[in-house]
This record gives structure tokens, sequence and C-alpha cells, in this order.
């Protein structure tokens, strides 16, 4: 039996070229009557209600998965310090290798899963790692394991 086409969920990959996002980008903050730059959020926004509407389903069940451009220079910030990202294979840290005291920062990641209601984080190969969320934002989330 086939999957509910109201609930079936509509995996959204996004695939940026950085030099080019830039020049649009300054483009209508120094060219444009905006005056403003992309807003990330609202163009995931966009993708999401057009994706929807093109697949004739709720927007709620259309969700950006995969941001790899982001997720990399996100790691920039996390420098000097000992940043585990793997851009080749695109893999988090197996969580056996997490210790107490780690920080662990998920933006725009399947297969991760966090129970508030027993503090604990799932791997999508079902590995799991006691931890605190200290933030969330949509589709990001910055937890410090126990």
């Amino acid at each position: 039996m086939g999957a509910d086409p109201d609930t079936r969920l509509t995996r959204i990959g996004v695939f940026y070229d950085g030099n080019y996002f830039s020049h649009v980008s300054n483009y209508y903050v120094y060219h444009h009557e905006r005056r403003s730059r992309i807003s990330l959020t609202g163009l995931h926004a966009f993708l999401r209600e057009e994706v929807a509407r093109r697949e004739g389903v709720d927007s709620r069940y259309c969700q950006i998965v995969e941001a790899h451009y982001f997720r990399g220079r996100a790691a920039y910030h996390f420098y000097p310090h000992n940043v585990y990202f793997d851009a080749r294979n695109d893999r988090l840290p197996p969580a056996s290798a997490m210790r107490a005291g780690d920080w662990l920062f998920v933006y725009q990641r399947p297969g991760i899963q966090f129970d508030r209601s027993q503090n604990m984080l799932r791997w999508d190969d079902g590995q799991t790692h006691a931890a605190e969320v200290k933030m969330i934002a949509p589709g990001a989330a910055l937890f410090r394991l126990m």
C-alpha cells in the first residue's frame, strides 16, 4: 500500500554555488530597490511552498533536508576548536566517538533525532547518546553531550 498523498514527506535538497549566490546577494543589497540581502529563511520557505504546490501536498510535508554548503560554512565558525566535518562523505561522527562535554551542531541534517523527554540523541543507524539541547532554530540545533 502506498503512502497517503496527504502525509508523505517530500525531501528537498538545496545545493548552492557559493560564488554565484554571493553575487546575487550583493546585487540585491547594492543595486536593487530593496537594498537587502537574500533571506535564506525566506528562500527556503518559498522553495518549500512551491514544491508543496507542485506536489499537491501541505507544505509541512516538504522539508529541506540537505543544504551542504551552509553546513560547511558553519563548521568554519567553530574553528580553531576541534571540529568534525566530513565534507566528502557528508556524515556525522558516530555516536560511539562522542564524549561527554562534546558539542554537536546539526544544520539541515536528516537522520538524527532528539527525544527531549529522555535527553537522548538518536543517530539514523540507531546509536544513541545522552545530550542536552542548548539551542533550537528552524532547521538547526546545538547540543552538549552528557
